[in-house]
Protein backbone atom coordinates (compact mmCIF):
# COMPACT_ATOMS: atom_id res chain seq x y z
CA UNK A 1 0.00 0.00 0.00
CA UNK A 2 1.46 2.94 -1.05
CA UNK A 3 -1.26 6.03 -0.36
CA UNK A 4 1.17 9.16 -1.12
CA UNK A 5 1.57 7.50 -4.61
CA UNK A 6 -2.14 6.94 -5.00
CA UNK A 7 -2.80 10.46 -4.07
CA UNK A 8 -0.29 11.85 -6.64
CA UNK A 9 -2.38 9.97 -9.21
CA UNK A 10 -5.55 11.23 -7.44
CA UNK A 11 -4.04 14.90 -8.09
CA UNK A 12 -2.73 14.76 -11.85
CA UNK A 13 -5.36 16.06 -13.76
CA UNK A 14 -6.06 13.55 -15.88
CA UNK A 15 -8.48 13.70 -18.44
CA UNK A 16 -10.24 10.59 -17.62
CA UNK A 17 -9.40 8.48 -14.23
CA UNK A 18 -11.79 5.78 -13.07
CA UNK A 19 -11.83 3.58 -10.28
CA UNK A 20 -14.22 0.36 -9.94
CA UNK A 21 -14.05 -0.06 -5.75
CA UNK A 22 -14.37 -3.18 -3.88
CA UNK A 23 -18.24 -2.79 -3.65
CA UNK A 24 -18.37 -3.24 -7.09
CA UNK A 25 -15.76 -6.06 -7.64
CA UNK A 26 -17.46 -8.27 -4.78
CA UNK A 27 -20.80 -8.76 -7.20
CA UNK A 28 -18.60 -10.42 -10.11
CA UNK A 29 -17.86 -13.42 -8.05
CA UNK A 30 -16.55 -17.09 -9.67
CA UNK A 31 -19.61 -18.75 -8.03
CA UNK A 32 -20.42 -22.49 -9.30
CA UNK A 33 -22.30 -21.24 -12.16
CA UNK A 34 -19.07 -19.58 -13.63
CA UNK A 35 -17.16 -22.51 -13.17
CA UNK A 36 -19.91 -24.75 -14.87
CA UNK A 37 -19.99 -22.29 -17.97
CA UNK A 38 -16.20 -22.25 -17.89
CA UNK A 39 -16.19 -26.01 -18.33
CA UNK A 40 -19.09 -26.06 -20.97
CA UNK A 41 -17.83 -22.92 -23.02
CA UNK A 42 -14.13 -23.22 -23.11
CA UNK A 43 -14.34 -27.33 -22.43
CA UNK A 44 -15.02 -27.99 -25.92
CA UNK A 45 -12.43 -25.47 -27.36
CA UNK A 46 -9.41 -26.78 -25.40
CA UNK A 47 -10.27 -29.54 -21.80
CA UNK A 48 -6.99 -29.32 -21.15
CA UNK A 49 -7.25 -24.90 -20.89
CA UNK A 50 -10.36 -25.55 -19.31
CA UNK A 51 -8.97 -27.75 -16.68
CA UNK A 52 -6.16 -25.26 -15.47
CA UNK A 53 -8.28 -22.33 -15.70
CA UNK A 54 -10.84 -24.06 -13.41
CA UNK A 55 -8.07 -25.34 -11.07
CA UNK A 56 -6.69 -21.82 -10.76
CA UNK A 57 -9.72 -20.20 -10.44
CA UNK A 58 -11.09 -23.32 -7.24
CA UNK A 59 -7.41 -22.59 -5.89
CA UNK A 60 -8.67 -18.61 -5.56
CA UNK A 61 -12.04 -19.87 -4.86
CA UNK A 62 -10.37 -21.91 -1.83
CA UNK A 63 -8.36 -19.31 -0.43
CA UNK A 64 -10.48 -16.63 -0.49
CA UNK A 65 -12.83 -18.41 1.72
CA UNK A 66 -10.24 -19.45 4.56
CA UNK A 67 -8.57 -15.88 4.14
CA UNK A 68 -11.57 -13.71 3.69
CA UNK A 69 -15.01 -15.58 3.99
CA UNK A 70 -15.97 -15.37 0.58
CA UNK A 71 -18.28 -19.10 0.96
CA UNK A 72 -19.76 -18.05 -2.11
CA UNK A 73 -16.64 -17.84 -4.58
CA UNK A 74 -13.93 -15.04 -5.03
CA UNK A 75 -14.36 -11.66 -7.43
CA UNK A 76 -11.70 -11.09 -10.24
CA UNK A 77 -10.52 -7.30 -9.19
CA UNK A 78 -8.47 -6.81 -11.88
CA UNK A 79 -10.16 -8.61 -14.28
CA UNK A 80 -13.26 -6.15 -13.86
CA UNK A 81 -11.09 -3.04 -13.64
CA UNK A 82 -9.85 -4.43 -17.60
CA UNK A 83 -13.67 -4.66 -18.42
CA UNK A 84 -14.18 -1.46 -17.36
CA UNK A 85 -11.76 0.15 -20.19
CA UNK A 86 -13.65 -1.84 -23.17
CA UNK A 87 -17.08 -1.91 -21.61
CA UNK A 88 -17.83 1.07 -20.28
CA UNK A 89 -21.23 1.37 -20.96
CA UNK A 90 -21.67 -1.78 -18.40
CA UNK A 91 -21.21 -0.01 -15.34
CA UNK A 92 -22.76 2.56 -13.92
CA UNK A 93 -20.49 5.49 -12.55
CA UNK A 94 -20.70 9.22 -11.42
CA UNK A 95 -17.71 11.59 -11.31
CA UNK A 96 -16.95 12.72 -7.77
CA UNK A 97 -14.02 14.39 -5.59
CA UNK A 98 -11.79 11.35 -4.81
CA UNK A 99 -8.68 11.58 -2.05
CA UNK A 100 -6.52 9.18 -0.20
CA UNK A 101 -6.29 8.95 3.06
CA UNK A 102 -2.54 9.76 3.81
CA UNK A 103 -2.12 9.55 7.42
CA UNK A 104 -0.45 6.63 9.57
CA UNK A 105 -3.85 5.66 10.86
CA UNK A 106 -5.93 2.58 10.57
CA UNK A 107 -7.37 4.31 7.32
CA UNK A 108 -4.04 4.76 6.04
CA UNK A 109 -4.65 4.23 2.05
CA UNK A 110 -8.40 4.28 2.13
CA UNK A 111 -10.12 6.55 -1.01
CA UNK A 112 -12.57 9.04 0.24
CA UNK A 113 -15.16 9.49 -2.28
CA UNK A 114 -17.27 12.59 -1.77
CA UNK A 115 -20.52 11.00 -2.76
CA UNK A 116 -22.73 13.84 -1.47
CA UNK A 117 -20.68 17.13 -3.41
CA UNK A 118 -19.62 18.45 0.24
CA UNK A 119 -16.03 19.21 -1.60
CA UNK A 120 -15.56 22.39 -3.36
CA UNK A 121 -12.42 20.78 -4.61
CA UNK A 122 -13.08 19.51 -8.51
CA UNK A 123 -14.15 16.55 -9.47
CA UNK A 124 -11.47 14.38 -10.62
CA UNK A 125 -12.21 9.92 -10.95
CA UNK A 126 -15.50 8.66 -11.96
CA UNK A 127 -16.21 5.99 -9.32
CA UNK A 128 -18.60 2.73 -10.30
CA UNK A 129 -21.50 2.24 -8.27
CA UNK A 130 -22.38 -1.13 -10.21
CA UNK A 131 -22.03 -3.61 -12.91
CA UNK A 132 -23.94 -6.03 -15.25
CA UNK A 133 -22.48 -9.11 -13.92
CA UNK A 134 -23.72 -10.99 -16.75
CA UNK A 135 -22.03 -9.20 -19.37
CA UNK A 136 -18.77 -9.50 -17.60
CA UNK A 137 -18.88 -12.98 -17.41
CA UNK A 138 -20.16 -13.47 -21.01
CA UNK A 139 -16.96 -11.33 -22.27
CA UNK A 140 -15.02 -13.13 -19.63
CA UNK A 141 -15.97 -16.75 -20.57
CA UNK A 142 -15.68 -15.64 -24.33
CA UNK A 143 -12.20 -14.40 -23.71
CA UNK A 144 -11.01 -17.51 -21.92
CA UNK A 145 -12.61 -19.66 -25.37
CA UNK A 146 -10.56 -17.22 -27.33
CA UNK A 147 -6.93 -18.12 -25.36
CA UNK A 148 -7.50 -21.98 -25.13
CA UNK A 149 -8.51 -21.86 -28.91
CA UNK A 150 -4.90 -20.50 -29.42
CA UNK A 151 -3.25 -21.88 -26.30
CA UNK A 152 -0.39 -25.06 -26.94
CA UNK A 153 -1.86 -26.45 -23.76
Amino acid sequence: CDPEAAQIVMQAGFKHMAMVPLDVTHTALVTNSVLNQIESKVGPVNKNFSIMVKELMLFFKDSYAKTFGFNNGPPLHDPLAVYYLTNRASFEEKLMRVDVECGNGMCAGQTVCDIWEYSTAQKNCYVTSKVDVESFWEAMINSMALAAKNSPL
